[in-house]
């Protein structure tokens, strides 16, 4: 059976009762699609009239199938907080003694649950006729919802705000339902706990994120953004300091400091703490603790759960016999309909937007955190303990620590790199003949290196002489300052120059070291020339800050000019053969050429098993190692995800091979491979993305040049 054919056979039984499919099933529907070729129909005569509609970027078939759960676990907490407080084996048992679809027949909750559906139909039909989704939303809000909006209360319009903002920021997202609350008469304090679960759902139904530590910090930024607390402001501050903890509270405990009650802020905090704790494994006592803590809780929880999970999530007894559960899902239906704008019939098909060069440098950096991430989940594991650990294909996703997949001083370095290049920039800007980046970033990894526990008077060197503190926007990002198993030939190095103030050079070197940490942090450097013998030579420059030994600094140089050819959309293995011509170049270079070849001849192959990858090139653990395992994972593989999971499972430098690999695939692929599921527990993921657009706003034609950037920014 071919691709398309299994796509056309999925679409149909999505199409025939979607509310009893997992979202695995609608998730598969978008990777047949995604194998499908996007510039040909379906060749099958017979199955063409079947064809699934095409989807703008808004919605994919898994956000289908969120939005679907949603509201259906909305409808099914509304059912169960009708029974009343039961124990969980009872509330799985509940819906049998009722005949046919008897399950949640004639409630409040749910009518206004499906009122909020309707209302983001006609904000997508206002959407088609080109206006904005904020602009409509007021309007249609009017239509289907009366002031006070009955037991829901300010929850009524979180469900067709979330619906209604996929895809805007999450200070968008809570604006808009503060205004949608105010509107219909809440007040502030109100309004703001249905803000609170508009940003969550939103967050949810665009990739499942059900990180509370990050939706609890976003949450309290926008509440100090409008000036409301109330009490929610704490308590979602609680939940944070919770999600960060090694042990649970016991669940009383907590519910109790929460707080019982009505009030939207009591609601909203219950509703995302109990669906954090007992995530999707746990439904039985999330659905009977939900209960317990009222019918609106419930709710809440049932639509944090769906958006998340799906319906799946629910027992399939309770999904058939829920009496909604065919307006749920024509309601559903309509709203992909109408938010995927399928395409007329008889259209060409919709070509995929080309991956550019800012995204492709933007996809460099957040891979290479994400491969980072992955890799040091599992670091100093061979790979009988990766497999015993995680199963026979080893690792398959990240390892989550405090609720987060953490990075390693890996990308904490990469991030220094990038900003010791913006600030570099400005300063040629103020000065045209000063164009080496090198010191500006040797005084942003003294600026690391404060953030290892370091005193600036002892760390900074001759840059403490002129600042009592370390300056630029970077450094008060108090994420940056785990320490993550630093290698001591970079604290050393560092330490060296703060006692000398003597850079270290290829030909001045500070030792001869050829260890990983000169390349893992290289890939930056593709953005600091249009020009890849500039971009080596910079390259060079950086690594050889700690790194002595031609193996520890030629392998950055070429890292950085196969990145900085692929963000140009050159092919890989034309970047690949620009930046070994670029290498011959240098002294020294023998032992990087044999194993960059190695990579080449091995990737060939395809993908080799972990022994031997590492009998052939090493376990990554010095800079060309390193480099050879993260290219020839690309290479080997035709995708980002496959390429990240190949280039660290391994008995090696889990994290220097896999940000390797990232940086690559990144800039080959584009930040929109990397899997939403793994993004959205990515740790420093919105500092990532900052930093990364940034430079490319300083390295653009036209950079800004106001006090608050070189502020941000300082030009030495």
């Amino acid at each position: 059976m071919t691709d398309e054919q299994r796509l056309v056979r999925a679409w149909r039984q999505i199409k025939s009762r979607p509310v009893l499919l997992p979202l695995s099933w609608f998730q598969h529907v978008d990777d047949l699609g995604e194998q499908a070729s996007a510039r040909e129909r379906l060749r099958d005569p017979a199955a063409a009239s079947a064809q699934p509609p095409r989807r703008s970027d808004d919605w994919g078939y898994a956000r289908y199938g969120r939005a679907l759960g949603m509201l259906a676990g909305g409808a099914l907490g509304d059912a169960l907080g009708a029974l009343g407080p039961a124990p969980a084996d009872q509330l799985l048992t509940a819906a049998r003694s009722l005949s046919g679809t008897g399950f949640g027949t004639g409630t409040e909750r749910t009518a206004l649950l499906l009122a909020g559906a309707e209302a983001a139909i006609r904000v997508a039909v206002e959407r088609q006729r080109g206006v904005e989704a904020a602009v409509a939303l007021p309007s249609s809000i009017a239509r289907g919802f009366s002031a006070g909006t009955g037991d829901l209360g300010a929850f009524a319009v979180s469900v067709p705000v979330a619906l209604a903002s996929l895809g805007v920021t999450d200070e968008e997202a809570f604006r808009r339902g503060m205004s949608a609350g105010q509107q219909l008469g809440f007040a502030p304090v109100e309004s703001a706990g249905a803000a609170v679960l508009v940003l969550s759902l939103v967050r949810a139904l665009t990739d499942g994120d059900q990180n509370l530590i990050r939706i609890a910090a976003s949450s309290i930024e926008q509440l100090d953004r409008w000036g409301v607390d109330d009490g929610l402001r704490g308590r979602l501050e609680f939940l944070a300091e919770n999600a960060r903890a090694a042990e649970k509270l016991p669940l009383e405990e907590a519910l109790a400091t929460l707080g019982g009650g009505s009030s939207s802020a009591a609601v909203v905090t219950r509703a995302l703490y109990l669906t954090w704790r007992f995530g999707p494994d746990g439904r039985a006592e999330l659905h009977a603790s939900s209960v317990e803590n009222g019918s609106t809780t419930a709710v809440a929880c049932g639509l944090l759960t769906g958006a998340r999970h799906g319906s799946g999530a629910f027992p399939l007894l309770w999904r058939r016999k829920l009496a909604t559960a065919q307006k749920i899902e024509e309601l559903s239906s309509d709203l992909f309909e109408k938010f995927g704008t399928p395409e007329p019939a008889g259209a060409a098909p919709a070509e995929p937007t080309p991956v550019d060069a800012h995204e492709r440098f933007v996809g460099s950096m957040l891979a290479g955190a994400m491969g980072d991430a992955l890799g040091f989940g599992i670091e100093f594991h061979d790979i009988p303990t990766i497999r015993r650990n995680h199963g026979g294909a080893g690792l398959t996703s990240p390892v989550l620590r405090d609720g987060v997949a953490q990075v390693s001083d890996d990308t904490q370095m990469m991030l220094f790199t990038l900003e010791g290049l913006i600030r570099a920039h400005v300063a040629r800007r103020i000065n045209p003949t000063d164009n080496d980046p090198v010191p500006e970033v040797q005084h942003a990894y003294q600026r690391w290196f404060h953030t290892q526990d370091e005193l600036w008077e002892r760390c900074g060197g001759p840059y403490a002489q002129h600042l009592q503190q370390p300056d630029g926007w970077l450094i008060t990002n108090s994420g940056l300052f785990g320490v993550r198993a630093p290698s001591s030939t970079c604290r050393h190095a560092l330490a060296n120059f703060a006692r000398t103030h003597q850079h270290a050079t290829p030909q001045f070197k500070i030792n001869d070291s050829k260890g990983r940490g000169g390349v893992m942090r290289a890939a930056p450097v593709a953005v600091w020339s249009n020009d890849p013998a500039e971009v080596f030579y910079a390259a060079v420059g950086t690594a050889a800050l700690t790194h002595g030994h031609p193996s520890g600094y030629l392998s950055a140089g070429v890292l950085a000019v196969i990145v900085h050819q692929l963000i140009r959309d050159v092919s890989l293995p034309e970047s690949v053969r620009m930046a070994r011509g670029l290498l011959l170049r240098w002294r020294g270079h023998e032992e990087q050429l044999q194993v960059l070849d190695a990579a080449v001849e091995l990737a060939k192959k395809g993908p080799a098993s972990p022994e031997e990858l590492n009998n052939t090139l090493g376990h990554g653990r010095v800079g060309e190692e390193a480099l050879a395992i993260g290219l020839y994972a690309v290479l080997a593989t035709d995708n980002l995800r496959d390429a990240l999971l190949l280039a660290v499972n391994h008995s090696g430098s889990s994290p220097s091979t896999g940000i390797v690999c990232g940086n690559i695939a990144g800039a080959l692929y584009g930040a929109r491979a990397i899997p939403q599921e793994w993004l959205s527990v990515l740790e420093l993921r919105e500092l990532v993305e900052t930093l990364a657009k940034d430079a490319l706003v300083e390295f653009s034609p036209g950079p800004p040049t106001d006090q608050s950037w070189t502020q941000r920014y300082p030009a030495w």
